[in-house]
């Protein structure tokens, strides 16, 4: 049994958050924010924001921040929220 997620799983797992969301609002272009913590391995954030942008949603990286800029940044850009590329708000 293997540990963590390989770059297939991040790929698969960001597509399917994407098309989650479109379905909620189909009309309206996706706008995601992709915060990163210390944690997180920039391929996995590379990954994650590449795949997004190539879906057609924008992408807003704020870069190194803290769960709470993300969730501020979020509602100011009446976003959805990745933070740490887990977990969706």
């Amino acid at each position: 049994m293997r540990n963590g997620l390989s770059p297939l799983d991040v790929i698969k797992y960001t597509v399917a958050c994407a098309h989650w969301a479109k379905e909620q609002n189909p009309v309206q272009r996706m706008t995601f924010v992709a915060g990163l913590d210390a944690l997180i391995v920039p391929m996995v954030q590379s990954l994650v924001v590449a795949v997004l942008s190539g879906m057609g949603c924008k992408v807003i990286y704020p870069g190194l921040s803290t769960t709470l800029t993300n969730r501020i940044a979020v509602h100011e850009e009446q976003a959805k929220g990745l933070n740490k590329t887990t977990h969706f708000f």
